[in-house]
C-alpha cells in the first residue's frame, strides 16, 4: 500500500483536493525555476565552502530574475527610460 506518510497524504489528496494542489502548484513552480536555472547555469557548484555555495546559489538566483526582467522587457516592448526616472527622482530630492 505504501508508507505512512504516503497513505497520508493520498488521503488529504482525495479529502481536500483544492487545498492540496494550492500546494502542488507552488511546489510545481518551484521545480520549474530550479529547471530553469540549472538549464541557463549548470546545475554544479564551483565552490567548495557552504557560505561560498550559499551566496553562489543566491547569485544564480538573482541572475535568473534579471534575466527574466530583461526576457520580459523585450517580449513586452516595454519602453525603459532611466534618465526621465533620474530626472523625477532629483527633482523630488531638491525640494
Amino acid at each position: 500500500m505504501g508508507s505512512p506518510t504516503w497513505v497520508k497524504m493520498f488521503r488529504y489528496f482525495n479529502e481536500h483536493n483544492e487545498d492540496f494542489m494550492k500546494h502542488y502548484h507552488k511546489r510545481s513552480n518551484i521545480e520549474s525555476v530550479w529547471s530553469m536555472i540549472k538549464a541557463r547555469f549548470g546545475d554544479h557548484l564551483k565552490s567548495r565552502k557552504e557560505e561560498s555555495q550559499d551566496n553562489e546559489i543566491i547569485l544564480k538566483v538573482l541572475c535568473h530574475n534579471l534575466c527574466v526582467l530583461v526576457q520580459e522587457i523585450f517580449m513586452r516592448n516595454i519602453d525603459i527610460n532611466f534618465s526621465v526616472q533620474a530626472e523625477n527622482r532629483d527633482t523630488r530630492t531638491r525640494t
